[in-house]
Formats: structure tokens, C-alpha cells, sequence
């Protein structure tokens, strides 16, 4: 456990943004990271030094403004800082985006074989708030529902997230102090069905919610989804339905591809492009996921589920793939994985990608091996946070047109 020593405060000038939405400054002669302030500012910051063990690092959080960017703003929630599962609420929407576009460039600017591909600028969100169908919060004394200062971790109780749906916050209201039998609680919302998901059971008799459902639907692009507590479902409804029209769109579907959808999920992208195609293969290792990815395609005639690691699905594989989805976790794709799309050779790949680092390692090893970026489209998932998705389409080099 990290020992927190007494803060202190200290006037910083603020460097570059960080990946995860704090700004490098110099204290005591070392580089430390500070949440809350825009490059360029001078700022007055509260010092946490924390212990732990012989090792020791130090970390602010802004306190005070001494000089301004002119992209500041005032936060609307007031939680700001105190929470910190908002990075970028003090900054203008389009200042947002631009940092987060900036951020895929420098990644790919990394790598010499990426350093001449240009990142389209961010495509912004329709609803920089309420946008979130999907909470996590942490249970403490009395009930308290709340989540952890990623600083400090502390504590801090919340009644209202700015971008939670109402719905979720609705739902806090009638049971915040309530739930005082858990240490942690999930509640997962069908923006476009109205039905929700309350993990995990409760007991208690004030709570007058249905609690400890094992899943829910909601609809995409008019498409229903079930999705089971543990599977994996985008967080905002509205964006995720942009980015399955994108992927459509680049990937340039005929009805004679073979689709492979790798990390597949709960069928998002097979089932809803498999009217478009001959065929989709999707791979997908969670059980629930794939259960609710077989429920969901009972319809759907010409899809083939493989319950397996990427990789290892890949090797048994057959087919000639004509196009390929990789839509894989924050850590990225496998090695082999990789060699086995590309060993398939489709005319087309969507790699779509919710970490910017891992997404430019990935590419790179897939243009060492004889593919070619055609585009980097970043898509704004999570307003007001520092991280950003990204579509990067691909193709082999030398291709005929």
C-alpha cells in the first residue's frame, strides 16, 4: 500500500500532455506529471509525495491558475479533480480533440516505418456529455458509492457524473448509501432500449431497483444486442453506431468477401455486416460473449463462431479471408495473430484500436510485412477523458486497383 505524505504546494510551468491527461513539469529537478492544467500554464500545484517501501515518486494536481491558457475553461462538474476519471473538462471541446489527435501522430511519428503517415483530425463526439452506458463504482463505510482519485486514492462519494447517462444516474440516486453489502458495483444501460443491468444482487429492502440481471439489450444502428454482464460492449452507444458506419464505409464490403471478425465480442461488427457478405468467420475467446454473440445471430445464417484465442482460431482457419476486422483490448494484437491475418492476405484490414501505443506497434510490424496504411481515423469514444479510438485501414502493398 502506497503511503500518501503530508501535500505541499508548489508553482510549476506546465510541459507536454502525457498519455494518460496530465502535463510533464520540473519539481526538484525531476520531471514529475500534473493533472488539471494545459501546456504552456503557470499554475500554482498541490505536491503528493507518495512512499512506498525504498521507492518514492511525487505526482500534483492543479491548484490554482497563475497564468491561462486561452483554451481553459470552467469544468462543468463539480467533482473535477477530485474524482479524476475526467482528465480534460477544463479544456475546449476542439482542444480536446486536437491533444488526442496529436497523440496518435506522435505514436506512429515513433516508429520510422509509420513517420510519414498523416492521422486524420479526431471526429468529435455528438454528446460530450451523458454519453457513458457503463459504470463502475466503488462501495464504501455506510454504503457510500463512489469512485477512487487515481492520484491520491482517495475516496470520493459521487451522486452525479456528468457523462454517465441520466438513466445511470438515476439509478445512483435510488441507491446511493444503500448498497452497503458490496465493495463494487456495475450498472450497464440500453441507451436505445431503456433496459439496464444492476451488479451485483442486493438484498436490502430500501432498494427498490431490480438488481443482479445477467443481461441486457440495447440496439445499434437499429440492430439488438444481448450483452451479458462480463462481455465487452462500447461505452457510448451514439459513437460506437458511427464507428460500425466507418468501418463499413473503409473496409468497401462486395456480397462475395469472406469477413474475418477477430475479437469479435458480442457480434457487433460480423453480425451487422453479415447481410453484406457471404460469409463471417468470428473469433472471440470470453464464453459469454460468444453465447451472447450466438444468441444475437439467431437470424443470421451465414455466420461461423469460433471459441478460441485469436491466434489460435486463425490457425485453423481454411477459408481464404477477404477482409478483416481486428478490433482487439487495450493491449493490442498478438504477434501471431498478426502473421495470420497477414499470411491470409485480404485485400483489406480495420484495425480498430482503443490505445494509441499498442495500435502503432501493431502497425508497424504490419508494414514490415508488406501492408500499407491507406488511412488513421481517429474517433472521439470518451469526451472529456484523455484516451481516443482509432480506425486504421490497411491493404497490401502493390495492390491492383
Amino acid at each position: 500500500m502506497k503511503k500518501l505524505i503530508q501535500p505541499e504546494y508548489a508553482e510549476l510551468i506546465l510541459g507536454r500532455p502525457t498519455k494518460d491527461g496530465f502535463n510533464i513539469a520540473t519539481f526538484e529537478n525531476k520531471e514529475i506529471k500534473v493533472l488539471g492544467g494545459i501546456e504552456g500554464e503557470v499554475v500554482s500545484a498541490k505536491i503528493f509525495r507518495f512512499s512506498r517501501k525504498r521507492k518514492s515518486h511525487i505526482q500534483a494536481i492543479v491548484h490554482s491558475v497563475i497564468r491561462s491558457s486561452d483554451q481553459r475553461i470552467i469544468p462543468k462538474c463539480k467533482y473535477f479533480l477530485e474524482c479524476t476519471g475526467c482528465q480534460y473538462q477544463h479544456l475546449r471541446y476542439s482542444q480536446q480533440l486536437e491533444i488526442k489527435t496529436q497523440r496518435v501522430q506522435s505514436e506512429l511519428n515513433s516508429y520510422k516505418s509509420l513517420s510519414n503517415i498523416k492521422v486524420d483530425n479526431a471526429l468529435p463526439a455528438t454528446h460530450p456529455f451523458e454519453y457513458r452506458n457503463h459504470a463502475r463504482f466503488t462501495i464504501r463505510k455506510n454504503g457510500k458509492l463512489g469512485f477512487i482519485n487515481r492520484v491520491t486514492r482517495q475516496f470520493i462519494k459521487i451522486d452525479n457524473c456528468l457523462i454517465m447517462h441520466q438513466k445511470i444516474n438515476s439509478i445512483v440516486e435510488k441507491i446511493q448509501c444503500k448498497v452497503a453489502e458490496t465493495t463494487q458495483m456495475s450498472v450497464r444501460y440500453g441507451v436505445n432500449t431503456d433496459e439496464y443491468l444492476i451488479q451485483p444482487t442486493f438484498q436490502n429492502p430500501e432498494i427498490k431497483l431490480q438488481t443482479g440481471q445477467l443481461h441486457y439489450t440495447d440496439k445499434l444502428n437499429g440492430i439488438p444486442f444481448r450483452i451479458s454482464s462480463p462481455s465487452f460492449f462500447q461505452v457510448n452507444t451514439n459513437q460506437a453506431e458511427h464507428l460500425i458506419k466507418l468501418v463499413e464505409v473503409r473496409l468497401e464490403l462486395k456480397t462475395s468477401d469472406i469477413l474475418l471478425d477477430a475479437y469479435s465480442g458480442v457480434g457487433t461488427f460480423g453480425i451487422t455486416f453479415a447481410k453484406k457478405v457471404a460469409k463471417v468467420i468470428a473469433i472471440e475467446y470470453s464464453k459469454p460473449a460468444i453465447s451472447d454473440s450466438q444468441f444475437n445471430s439467431k437470424e443470421v445464417s451465414n455466420i461461423k463462431f469460433i471459441t478460441d484465442f485469436a491466434q489460435n482460431g486463425l490457425e485453423k482457419l481454411e477459408e481464404k479471408i477477404d477482409v478483416a476486422i481486428l478490433d482487439p483490448s487495450r493491449s493490442g494484437c498478438d504477434l501471431k495473430t498478426i502473421q495470420s491475418v497477414i499470411s491470409k492476405r485480404p485485400r483489406k484490414i480495420a484495425y480498430v484500436s482503443c490505445d494509441p501505443q499498442t495500435l502503432a506497434r501493431d502497425l508497424d510490424i504490419m508494414v514490415n510485412h508488406n501492408y500499407q496504411i491507406c488511412s488513421v481515423q481517429p474517433i472521439d469514444m470518451f469526451p472529456q477523458t484523455s484516451h481516443i479510438e482509432c480506425v486504421t485501414i490497411l491493404e497490401p502493398k502493390f495492390l491492383k486497383r
